[in-house]
């Protein structure tokens, strides 16, 4: 009976420590001058972020695209923990792996959304609004030259970037597309990668964080 009772007890603990984690993890929200960002309230993001490290995706079979520059078309956060774009356009883009080819760009996503999650480190998992397909990829031949790659390849899944500093109240915010970031991407249906740090600033000038 003991037994019985000890089990009984654990398990409600079990449940209550489960509950408490989950309460924690979906408490993580916005925060503007300090205050909590209210369920459906905006602040929009600077349409074009300052790129720290160039956007590359690269294809499981060596194809690599390098760009330089992103536009965030009606980019906000949104209170609680989201983020929407109508559209990320990348430009400056060249095929580092084949000096044959060349990039039609830009390259303009569909409208996209992403939800805050927490860390460490804390986590923008950004992806299609609709459906699984976030862009193509044209490639063609630069003038005079052959590009064998030449084709027009779809661009599915999920980006995550790790904010590493989000927590802390600051006027920009890296967003870190690593290796092992948690992106879950193929390109032309194959297993691709994103790396790339923007960084993110309110159109408003204001400090903000996401915790």
């Amino acid at each position: 009976m003991l037994r019985k009772k000890m089990l009984g007890v654990a398990l409600v603990a079990a449940v209550a420590f489960a509950g408490i984690a989950t309460a924690s993890a979906s408490a993580i929200g916005w925060k503007v001058e300090t205050a909590s960002l209210g369920a459906g309230v905006k602040e929009s993001i600077k349409e074009t972020p300052t790129i720290a490290k160039p956007f590359v995706l690269k294809k499981f079979n060596g194809l690599t695209i390098e760009c330089s520059t992103l536009k965030a078309k009606s980019a906000f956060i949104e209170g609680t923990n989201k983020t929407t774009s109508s559209g990320l356009n990348f430009s400056g883009c060249s095929v580092t792996t084949n000096s044959k080819c060349a990039v039609e760009e830009p390259i303009e996503t569909v409208p996209v959304a992403a939800t805050l999650e927490a860390g460490p480190p804390v986590k923008l998992k950004f992806a299609p609004k609709e459906g699984t397909q976030f862009t193509t990829v044209t490639l063609k031949s630069k003038p005079g030259l052959t590009c064998a790659q030449a084709a027009m390849f779809n661009v599915v899944g999920t980006a995550t970037g790790e904010a590493p500093e989000a927590g802390t109240e600051k006027l920009g915010h890296l967003l870190n597309f690593t290796t092992g970031s948690g992106s879950s991407l193929s390109f032309g249906e194959e297993t691709a990668q994103l790396t790339g740090e923007p960084e993110l600033e309110l159109t408003s000038g204001k400090k903000w964080s996401g915790s």
